[in-house]
């Protein structure tokens, strides 16, 4: 296709690009030589070198966000082995190496055997992340494969002591480095699957090369990490420093001291749980007691509506009422009735005979017999006489009318 038409250099370059990342053989290779044209660009952090072997030679990149991970300083004429991929930078139509990983000649046989090993767990889905298991919120009972010897162990007992002294720790003691670790620490974890009641299970040691460490990228320790049914945290090494412990267990801790802290809560926070869930249930059950108060005030008010106690009551207060009331009216009355009398007892004085003597009149009777007229007198004689307070008799001598 390039043979049919004119091509810009930019396509060339573009297309020869293309080419490289085409070629699974060129990806992820491990290249060993030496050093030189060193050049460390400290603005950007960018390392460019190149590898060398007698007279052939590769142009090499290492990008800040990888040199910044090497543990060991570069310089001209040391050997290393280089992991990266072969490619090009169009802008020169240049083929380099671009390195993801750089380690001394003499370390380069356990990294090739690091990365086979990794690579054949990953396609058997040792690593995959939904076979993680949960960590427990609230464990009864921490396992700590360790070294009985050396801070590690005192660190982890320290810290799970300090944030959850309820946890019980069973500390399984094994070699960490040296032969006779992996089968010491197989050994361990085997029986911790089978005969322990751990709730969690701590594989912990301090840092060092990648030799030292070498014990937790066995392939046996690998695969007991695996089939072991309760949860294990990898805390191995420092927090630049991956094992395959890391990949494979259930969570990886960047140290020991931080694996203790992730395997258990805190007290504290705890205690803040429950202080505040107590608050909240306080808050609750006082809402329903006085839902339940209105509720029951309400019951008995309507209970006191229809109580025949409380009818009876309001019977006896309408009838002391009416009472009230009738004696008010009767009061009345009699007062009423008492001025009617007082105004008849004024005109029966008026009309009482009795009492014209008192104004100057004079009662005369005979006999029995009041003397109304004239002729009523008759001869004149036993006459009675009633005039003011006294009454006299007397006999008329001479009689004669003055009226007409």
């Amino acid at each position: 296709m390039l043979n049919s038409m004119v091509i810009t250099v930019s396509q060339l370059n573009s297309y020869i690009k293309s080419m490289f990342e085409c070629d699974e053989k060129i990806k992820n290779i491990f290249v060993t030589g030496e050093i030189s044209n060193f050049t460390n660009h400290y603005q950007s952090g960018h390392i460019y070198f190149s590898l060398k072997e007698n007279n052939n030679i590769i142009k090499a990149v290492m990008f800040s966000r990888v040199a910044s991970k090497i543990k060991f300083p570069l310089k001209n004429g040391i050997n290393v082995i280089a992991r990266g991929t072969v490619s090009t930078y169009e802008v020169s139509g240049q083929y380099q190496l671009y390195v993801e990983d750089l380690l001394p000649t003499g370390l380069g046989s356990y990294y090739m055997m690091f990365e086979e090993l990794k690579s054949k767990f990953m396609k058997e889905g040792l690593f995959d992340s939904e076979k993680k298991k949960a960590l427990p919120l609230y464990p009864k009972k921490i396992g700590v494969i360790t070294s009985i010897t050396g801070a590690v162990i005192h660190d982890i007992q320290s810290v799970l002591k300090r944030r959850y002294p309820l946890v019980n720790i069973e500390v399984y003691p094994v070699q960490v480095q040296g032969e006779e670790a992996p089968v010491q620490i197989v050994k361990a974890l085997n029986y911790v699957n089978e005969n322990s009641n751990a709730d969690v299970v701590i594989i912990a040691r301090g840092g060092g090369s990648i030799e030292e460490l070498w014990a937790f990228n066995d392939e046996n320790v690998v695969r007991a990490i695996y089939n072991c049914n309760i949860p294990i945290i990898s805390a191995v090494g420092h927090e630049t420093d991956f094992t395959l412990c890391d990949f494979v267990a259930d969570m990886r801790a960047p140290t020991p001291s931080v694996a203790a802290e992730i395997s258990v809560p805190d007290v504290k926070d705890i205690i803040s749980e429950l202080d505040y869930i107590e608050g909240r249930l306080n808050s609750a059950i006082k809402t329903i007691l006085d839902s339940y108060n209105y509720e029951l005030v309400s019951i008995l008010n309507r209970m006191n509506n229809v109580s025949p106690h409380n009818r009876l009551s309001v019977l006896n207060q309408n009838v002391d009422d009416y009472i009230n009331r009738l004696r008010k009216l009767i009061k009345v009355c009699l007062e009423e009735k008492q001025k009617s009398v007082e105004v008849f007892e004024g005109k029966l004085k008026i009309l009482n005979p009795l009492s014209l003597p008192k104004k100057g009149y004079a009662i005369l009777s005979k006999g029995k017999n009041l003397i109304k007229n004239l002729s009523d007198v008759g001869d004149g004689k036993n006459i009675n006489i009633i005039l003011g307070n006294d009454e006299f008799s007397c006999d008329l001598v001479n009689i004669r009318r003055i009226n007409k």
